[in-house]
């Protein structure tokens, strides 16, 4: 057929056919109408060029233009063309976009929605799944149509619409889905504690992945756990928003947005305790997930069964399975990711000592520890959260302003205690997640590689002038530093295998993000325990191992000590004061870094000598021969 595509379509009462070629000079009367050109935008007709124009334009677009995707039927009825409905796009795509518009003297008869019904009911039939339309914000007739006809509303798109006398107006975005498939309604499968930056490029982009791949039928309903702040930007957009990630990713420099629609709704249990509750009483619920913060898994005595809600994350979680419990439905896997050894087992021990302190009985107590899964998890991804700098532009790149626009880097880690992957298909989507019974090596491994790599490095940089973390990496000398550290030293005593290579590889591609400006002055807060815990054990193993001690640890030691003394570092006034007014014999055999250092004494002697006359740079250099 013709790149028009169109076919004859009839309704009970019209007839959708071909525009013929005097129908052009009807479009063109209608466009010169205020209360059409207001809404359409209308090309100025204002002189007889000017129509001859627009009629000649709307001609050969209809007719000569190749454009497969493109369909467009005259809305006819008794003989007499009334209005128009149509459909164009890109064929490559899996959408069009439809429109439509009637003559001022035929509207409020329902004819374009019987016209639409029909187009919607013929395009099923085509290879396409989505159909999206538009409408001003102030044409309310517009908005009803698309409403009624099955459209599901998306989003505003903020001042894209612009009149000849300058103002600008707003647009409402719909979506029709064409497929039975993409029109079934999710369930709620996920309850989520928490809403931050965090958990929406993480966990809630990993299960919008697993849905738009088929991979997964649930959506995920948030909970907001503390009673500061409100959830009106999530009404607003009914829980849609855009993710861009962006980084290095296999040496490349990437960055891509993807809109994230996996949340169905926000539930505020300060506000309304009984919609929270409720949740309990779905049966096809089956996982919690939570980021509170580190401090969100706290046990607080004051809380009381009888809250609306428990002021605590546990308290508040004991409260829903309690109201589980007596549903007699099922129990959860719960999925806890704030930043604590053992997360889900501390979760867990506050969850049995909340049922125990309010008397909930045995039969609780017994179903807490048999039909519930609580697992330890480790998470890893940057998050930089709303790019307040950059909002302007990266809302212009989507087409509408985001309220919740998230920002991440490439790379992310979900080590979880347990497999659930025949439930949730996470690896098989494609996403970096550990299944496995015992998450102590994955976070050895991110302890000693990526927060190892952080502290061995902040001081040697500082002194060297350098800022960020980005500039460290570009410099030759730091670079040349941390990468011997990486694979000359820490992956020795950890393991050289290839998962242990390609972390490294991963965090050097993200001390090198662009994206990212993280300070080293913020990594060199409280070094002093950081030391200890993220580069003093690879340095004793090596010892251990090799007989001597690594140098770059040697080196890293010393500049601390030298930067302690002679700059103003942010860590415990005991520890920054013994540093300050003590020699390195004193300081190394001092247990302040948990354990007698006295042997590292020759090297880091040797380090700070470098350091103090000025030469750090040599000392780099000097670590790695």
């Amino acid at each position: 057929m013709k790149n028009t595509g169109t076919v004859q379509l009839k309704t009970k009462r019209l007839l959708l056919r071909k525009i013929r070629l005097r129908d052009f000079f009807t479009f063109q009367k209608w466009y010169r109408l205020p209360q059409i050109s207001y809404y359409s935008q209308g090309e100025s007709q204002k002189s007889l060029r000017q129509s001859i124009g627009f009629i000649l334009r709307r001609v050969y677009n209809y007719y000569f233009k190749r454009r497969n995707s493109y369909y467009q039927w005259a809305i006819d009825k008794d003989g007499r063309m009334i209005g128009y409905v149509g459909l164009n796009g890109d064929e490559k795509k899996e959408y069009l976009s439809i429109f439509y518009m009637m003559a001022p003297e035929h509207q409020r008869n329902g004819y374009v929605k019987e016209a639409v019904a029909a187009v919607l009911q013929y395009m099923k039939t085509q290879n396409y799944r989505f159909l999206y339309g538009t409408c001003n914000s102030k044409n309310t007739a517009s908005y009803r149509i698309l409403q009624d006809c099955g459209f599901e509303w998306r989003r505003r798109r903020e001042k894209v619409i612009h009149y000849p006398d300058g103002r600008c107006g707003d647009r409402e975005v719909f979506i029709y889905r064409l497929k039975d498939s993409d029109k079934k309604t999710m369930r709620e499968t996920i309850i989520q504690f928490g809403e931050g930056n965090f958990f929406r490029a993480f966990a809630d982009d990993f299960i919008d992945e697993l849905n738009k791949k088929g991979l997964y039928d649930g959506k995920i309903v948030i909970v907001k756990p503390t009673p500061r702040g409100d959830l009106e930007k999530f009404k607003a957009q009914h829980c849609t928003y855009n993710l861009f990630i962006r980084g290095m990713e296999n040496g490349e420099r990437v960055s891509r947005s993807k809109e994230v629609n996996a949340i169905s709704r926000a539930v505020n249990p300060y506000q309304n305790y009984d919609a929270f509750l409720a949740l309990a009483h779905n049966p096809e619920m089956r996982f919690i997930i939570s980021n509170t913060t580190e401090a969100g898994i706290v046990y607080d005595d004051s809380c009381q069964l009888t809250d609306q809600p428990a002021l605590s994350f546990p308290g508040k979680l004991t409260q829903l399975l309690y109201e589980r419990w007596r549903t007699g439905f099922n129990g959860f896997v719960l999925l806890p990711c704030e930043l604590i050894d053992k997360n889900g087992d501390a979760l867990k021990e506050c969850v049995l000592r909340y049922a125990k302190q309010w008397e909930l009985g045995d039969g609780f107590l017994k179903w807490i520890e048999t039909e519930n899964t609580f697992c330890n998890t480790l998470v890893d991804r940057i998050v930089t959260g709303y790019p307040k700098e950059e909002a302007e532009a990266l809302c212009a790149e989507i087409g509408y302003d985001d309220k919740l626009l998230d920002t991440a880097e490439p790379y992310h880690l979900w080590a979880i205690e347990g497999n659930f992957e025949n439930e949730l298909p996470l690896q098989k989507a494609g996403f970096n997640v550990k299944w496995t019974d015992d998450i102590t090596p994955l976070k050895k491994r991110k302890v000693r590689l990526l927060n190892g790599a952080h502290t061995v490095m902040v001081f040697p940089a500082l002194l060297c002038g350098i800022a960020t973390v980005g500039e460290s990496v570009k410099d030759e000398d730091v670079s040349a530093f941390l990468n011997h550290y990486l694979y000359q030293t820490a992956i020795p005593v950890l393991g050289d295998n290839e998962e242990n290579r390609a972390f490294a590889k991963a965090v050097s591609e993200r001390f090198a993000n662009p994206f990212i400006q993280h300070q080293l002055t913020a990594i060199a807060l409280n070094s002093v325990s950081k030391y200890a815990v993220r580069v003093l054990p690879t340095a004793l193993d090596y010892k251990a191992q090799f007989g001597t001690f690594p140098k770059e640890a040697a080196l890293s030691l010393a500049a601390l000590i030298y930067y302690y003394k002679n700059r103003q570092p942010q860590d415990e006034a005991a520890a920054t004061e013994f540093i300050k007014n003590n020699d390195i014999a004193a300081i190394l055999s001092a247990d302040l870094f948990g354990s007698d250092l006295s042997e590292m004494l020759p090297e880091v002697t040797a380090a700070y000598e470098m350091i103090e006359s000025g030469n750090i740079r040599e000392g780099l250099l000097w670590a790695i021969s």
